[in-house]
C-alpha cells in the first residue's frame, strides 16, 4: 500500500485522556483560581473535548447514539456538586467559633450543606456526635446565618471516607433549595463539648433526586 493512501486520523480518545488526567490532578491540588471556576472550566474543556470525539466518529457510530453519549455528559456535568471554601484550619472547642468565609455562600443546586474535614471519624449519631477510630465521642453544634440576618441550626446528616462530616438545615422546610435562593450565607458558628482541629470547612450545593 502506498504511503499517500493511507488516511492519517487523529487519536481523540487520547486527547480527551489526558485532559481528564490534568483536570482531576487540578482539582486534588486545590486550584488556585478556586473550585467552582475550575469546574466550570473543566466541564466545558471536557464536553466540547467528547464532543469532538463524538462529531468526528458520527458516520462510524450513527447519530442517535452519539447525542445520547452527549446527553449524558451533559447531565453528568449538570449533577456535579459546587464547592466554596468557608474556612482552612481552626479549633474547635465548647465556646462558639465564629467564622466569615471569604465570600458569601451562595445557594445553587437544590440541596446544601457545610462539609468539616476531620481525622478519623468511625459513625455518627443523630445527636450530632460524632465517633471517631480512637475512641472519641464529639457533640458538634452549627449554625448559619444569612445575609439578612436569619439564623439557621444544623444537624449532623452524613460522614464518608473517614474525614468528612455534613451538616445540613435542621427541621422541616419547603421542597427545593435548603435556603432562599435570594439570599447568601454570610457567616458559620461552632462549638463542641471537647477540643478538636478541624482541616477544612467547605459549603457543598448539590443535585438529589
Amino acid at each position: 500500500m502506498e504511503l499517500n493512501s493511507l488516511e492519517i486520523r487523529p487519536n481523540y480518545g487520547n486527547y480527551v485522556f489526558e485532559f481528564t488526567i490534568l483536570y482531576a490532578s487540578f482539582v486534588v491540588n486545590r486550584s488556585p483560581i478556586g473550585f467552582i471556576t475550575t469546574h466550570a472550566i473543566g466541564f466545558v474543556c471536557l464536553l466540547s473535548a467528547c464532543g469532538v470525539v463524538m462529531l468526528s466518529n458520527i458516520q462510524r457510530w450513527g447519530m442517535l447514539p452519539s447525542l445520547c453519549v452527549l446527553v449524558l455528559i451533559a447531565a453528568s456535568a449538570c449533577t456535579q456538586a459546587i464547592e466554596q471554601p468557608v474556612s482552612g484550619l481552626v479549633t474547635l472547642g465548647s465556646e462558639w467559633t465564629e467564622i466569615v468565609p471569604p465570600k458569601p455562600l451562595k445557594v445553587v443546586k437544590n440541596e446544601q450543606a457545610i462539609r468539616l474535614e476531620l481525622t478519623g471519624i468511625s459513625d455518627m449519631q443523630l445527636d450530632n456526635t460524632l465517633e471517631f477510630s480512637d475512641g472519641r465521642r464529639l457533640v458538634i453544634d452549627a449554625e448559619l446565618t444569612d445575609d439578612q440576618g436569619t439564623v439557621y441550626d444544623l444537624a449532623l446528616g452524613g460522614v464518608a471516607a473517614t474525614r468528612y462530616a455534613f451538616f445540613y438545615r435542621a427541621g422541616d422546610y419547603p421542597p427545593g433549595p435548603d435556603y432562599s435562593v435570594d439570599r447568601t450565607i454570610v457567616k458559620l458558628r461552632l462549638r463542641s463539648n471537647a477540643i478538636i482541629e478541624v482541616d477544612e470547612i467547605r459549603w457543598i450545593c448539590s443535585t438529589t433526586p
